[in-house]
């Protein structure tokens, strides 16, 4: 967007000329509006051409535009094509995501910033309380809703770490009828905030 280099961007970041933050994994992350706003001083001052300026949405335009997406981690391959099966029964204007693992999760979760996160806690390679805490560490996802579905007892939970306030937790068989209010609900607030 900005024709520089990676690294470029990255020293651009460090002098303050871009704000932006640093994930715990390491990673920038620089909001769009950010990038706007420096194409628009840049083609004021006449650095660049004003045909050459992109026309970036915003964050909150990009939001409001897109379906009410929910990211689904599940390891257990029955059950994930069992979530697949009811949702798309549902006939609701959603997109939804699969992943088997937490890193897979964790890498969708950047990329596609779901509206609501369905999470089991026994995943392999990173569980689910880690993918929980990763992703209340970071600002950016503060309005992504999360929804344990578990077989664990409650008791278990402190053992692990916890969970952070905020997070409901649903106990296995997956109770498919609260998970579409939990939707409905998720796509009329998306709803109302667009009109508003």
């Amino acid at each position: 967007m900005l024709k520089v280099s990676l690294s470029h961007v990255q020293r651009m970041c460090e002098r303050g000329v871009i704000p932006g933050w640093r994930t715990g994994g390491g990673h920038r992350r620089i909001p769009v509006d950010a990038i706007n706003a420096l194409l628009r001083e840049r083609a004021a001052a006449g650095a660049i051409h004003q045909e050459d300026l992109l026309s970036l949405p915003s964050h909150d335009t990009l939001n409001s535009k897109r379906e009410f997406s929910i990211l689904v981690v599940e390891d257990d391959a029955a059950l994930l094509k069992l979530y697949k099966a009811k949702i798309s029964n549902w006939k609701l204007p959603l997109r939804l995501l699969t992943a088997e693992d937490g890193y897979e999760a964790i890498l969708k979760i950047a990329r596609e910033r779901p509206d609501l996160l369905i999470v089991d806690l026994n995943l392999p390679r990173l569980d689910g309380f880690e993918v929980i805490k990763r992703v209340r560490k970071e600002s950016d996802f503060d309005k992504t809703d999360i929804i344990v579905i578990t077989g664990l007892s409650p008791d278990s939970f402190a053992e692990r770490g916890g969970l952070p306030h905020g997070v409901t937790v649903l106990g296995k068989p997956v109770p498919f009828p609260q998970l579409l209010g939990f939707v409905q609900a998720g796509i009329a607030l998306r709803q109302r905030m667009a009109v508003a």
